[in-house]
């Protein structure tokens, strides 16, 4: 008897730490992954004002590494590209995704400031950012 009891006790903290490791199937069968970010790169890193730079990334994709995606999400087909500088942002373009890349140029505006900006690509529920320094 009391080695059933040991065996029991054994089997539930086991299972216990199965649930709390963080991977596998969770309580109602969803699965969860972990899903990297996508990449963001822009070149060249420095560029003056009416030149153009490509911006380029990969893993533009909903996260979908396990078997039943609960996010119901579709993929994103287009994205918005903005400068960010000294608080004020402006939209260049927007940029089309197809197979999970970006792959797009955009133009320095003529009246952008020598010094550090930011490019935004995204959408309004989520953007990242690749820095641009821009040069006189």
């Amino acid at each position: 008897m009391r080695r059933r009891g040991s065996v029991l006790a054994a089997t539930i903290v086991a299972v216990a730490l199965v649930g709390c490791s963080g991977g596998g199937i969770l309580a109602g069968g969803t699965a969860q992954g972990a899903c990297e970010a996508p990449t963001l790169t822009v070149s060249p890193e420095t560029a003056a004002p009416g030149e153009t730079v490509a911006v380029t990334g990969a893993g533009w994709t909903v996260c979908n590494d396990t078997p039943n995606d609960p996010s119901g999400e579709a993929p994103w087909r287009e994205v918005t590209v903005e400068l960010r500088q000294d608080g004020a942002s402006r939209v260049l373009g927007t940029a089309p995704i197809e197979d999970g890349r970006l792959d797009t140029e955009v133009t320095v505006p003529a009246d952008a400031r020598p010094g550090f900006a930011l490019l935004v690509v995204g959408r309004t529920d989520a953007t990242y950012t690749v820095g641009l320094t821009i040069e006189d």
